[in-house]
């Protein structure tokens, strides 16, 4: 715990302020903001590419930056259209978020499913010339962006849930996390930020709960 919280923790900081805040060193009147270029973009997403493993964290604690739990997943990113597909994205990691007892047992049995992202690489506010790490936003999609079902057996009747995913979520007047990451040496780290799970004909759960997923290739 203490060797995560010293190393996984300030990266995912580092992600966040890539995306909101200015280099003191490069915003002044005579900075010029010039985004990745297509080729940029294609070097960066075909140096991701490959097949990882690693560790989905949750049960996460924001205010304390505690970690409660993790599980061992794989995913791989696909140059060709910028995708990231978590094959055994686990649904006991939502177990603790719903206030349901119900809820919580399908969950907790609910076995893996894949989970679809996109990727959308940026240059952060800040910066210019070549890039050693590579920013992006990650959004999970099904039907619709940021809505992706699953099956789950909750009181022994199949049925499926959606679960509702959000770009960002405010934790005080002053701080926030975003569904952001970076890549560097075949490392990656990312947030996936769920808002809600909606059962199909049944009932909306608030679940606002961070997920960090961490791996190499």
């Amino acid at each position: 715990m203490k060797l995560f919280k010293k190393t996984v923790l300030p990266m995912l900081f580092v992600a966040l302020a890539a995306l909101v805040a200015c280099n003191d060193d490069k915003d002044g009147d005579d900075y010029v903001f010039v985004p990745l270029t297509p080729a940029e973009k294609a070097a960066q997403i075909n140096e991701m590419q490959g097949n990882y493993t690693g560790k989905l964290y949750y049960n996460i604690n924001i205010y304390a930056a505690t970690i409660g739990d993790s599980a061992n997943i794989s995913w791989t990113v696909n140059a060709a259209d910028s995708t990231l597909l978590i094959q055994d994205f686990p649904m006991k990691a939502i177990a603790g978020s719903v206030s349901s007892t119900e809820m919580q047992e399908a969950f907790l049995n609910g076995g893996t499913n894949p989970l679809k992202t996109q990727l959308y690489l940026y240059r952060p506010w800040g910066t210019e010339g070549p890039l050693q790490t590579a920013y992006f936003n990650i959004i999970p999609k099904g039907d619709e962006d940021l809505a992706v079902k699953m099956p789950l057996t909750i009181g022994g009747e199949q049925k499926n849930v959606t679960l509702l995913f959000t770009t960002g979520m405010q934790t005080s007047a002053y701080s926030a996390y975003y569904s952001v990451g970076q890549f560097y040496n075949k490392a990656l780290v990312a947030n996936l930020i769920l808002k809600q799970v909606v059962v199909d004909g049944g009932s909306t759960y608030d679940i606002a709960s961070l997920f960090i997923m961490k791996g190499n290739k």
